[in-house]
């Protein structure tokens, strides 16, 4: 794949990949001198970053399966939102098997010294480490059809698979002109397991009517997927977790891909504002109203492979829309973790 570090100096970026290229409150990496020592020996190309990630994280719901029994107390590592927070762990996990700092790349960490993580993990960390190289990415929160989880029934024609809840990076490519979708969780034993057959470098997308026909293997956005829902193109039942589903969920993906959007990425079980949190025979017109808003602002953000001008335009309407919608307390702290009793049952892929 390209190499994606033919990037713009900043003085010369749009304001939308400007945006994208600096920290925001979930992803500044920190200064402890641990973290910083531990960031900078990282490869400084985005397939080096993945496969550094995969050898210092454990995903949560496929530990199990790769040898190590997680306890309790190390499965609440998922609870730590911001990403400063999640390296400083991964430094103390690192040191305890004498691999402070720097040390702690090159070999993959032994199993128990990894840092117990989820998707939005892997994702939200490899978007740190690319802004902190200046790199325009951003976090997407959607729905992946490739882990394969079977459609409940009745079975929709067409749709084998359910939409499963997952997080994923878009990264801007400067020497091809587009965003590419990349999956930092999937490694060998997922690929293989799953039967993946695309680059999880460049994912492939389900964000138009002929990829949801054409293909049974690919990422959507969450606000591409309220959209679909909303036109009758896909049943809410289809979209969630395990067996967790509904419109409902659907609905908070994309709020919560409005606000991975806006640099404030969310756990996956946050649920700030009322647009999060109320049932769906509760949501009113303007509700719906405001929540297609946000679906719209969202969706043309996601374009590919945009003009400069019409990416401005989308980025300016998506901040402004952002600013008008309220959905963090007023008491809110990034540093304050959240527990979701849904991971005390850890199927083997999510």
């Amino acid at each position: 794949i390209e190499t994606f570090f033919s990037f713009k100096p900043s003085h010369l970026m749009s304001k939308a990949h400007e945006f994208y290229a600096s920290a925001g409150i979930i992803t500044e990496i920190g200064s402890e001198a641990e973290v910083v020592a531990l960031v900078a020996a990282l490869p400084s190309d985005v397939a080096g970053l993945v496969r550094a990630l995969q050898g210092l994280l454990v995903h949560i719901f496929w530990a199990e399966r790769m040898g190590l029994s997680a306890e309790e107390q190390r499965k609440r590592e998922v609870t730590l939102r911001p990403v400063a927070a999640r390296l400083l762990r991964l430094a103390e996990l690192a040191r305890g098997c004498g691999r402070a700092g720097a040390a702690a790349c090159g070999e993959p960490l032994p199993l128990a010294h990894r840092l117990v993580s989820n998707c939005r993990d892997f994702a939200v960390t490899l978007t740190a480490l690319l802004r902190a190289r200046g790199v325009p990415a951003r976090t997407r929160c959607g729905f992946a059809t490739y882990f394969r989880s079977p459609a409940p029934a009745p079975v929709p024609e067409r749709q084998t698979f359910c939409y499963d809840d997952h997080y994923v990076v878009e990264t801007y490519c400067a020497s091809s002109g587009r965003w590419v979708t990349v999956d930092p969780q999937l490694d060998e034993l997922q690929r293989c397991t799953l039967k993946i057959t695309f680059d999880p470098l460049d994912v492939p997308r389900g964000e138009s009517m002929d990829a949801l026909s054409s293909a049974d293997s690919f990422f959507v956005s969450g606000a591409r997927a309220w959209q679909l829902l909303r036109c009758g193109a896909l049943e809410g039942r289809l979209f969630g977790i395990f067996d967790t589903r509904g419109a409902w969920f659907a609905r908070g993906d994309m709020m919560r891909d409005f606000l991975c959007l806006n640099k404030s990425e969310p756990l996956p079980w946050d649920a700030w504002g009322n647009l999060m949190r109320k049932r769906d025979e509760d949501i009113t017109p303007t509700d719906l109203a405001l929540l297609d808003d946000v679906a719209a602002a969202c969706a043309r953000a996601t374009s590919v492979a945009p003009s400069e001008e019409a990416e401005e335009a989308s980025f300016r309407a998506l901040r402004e829309l952002y600013a008008r919608v309220p959905l963090l307390p007023a008491d809110w702290r990034p540093d304050v973790p959240s527990w979701c009793p849904l991971f005390d049952k850890c199927p083997p892929n999510e």
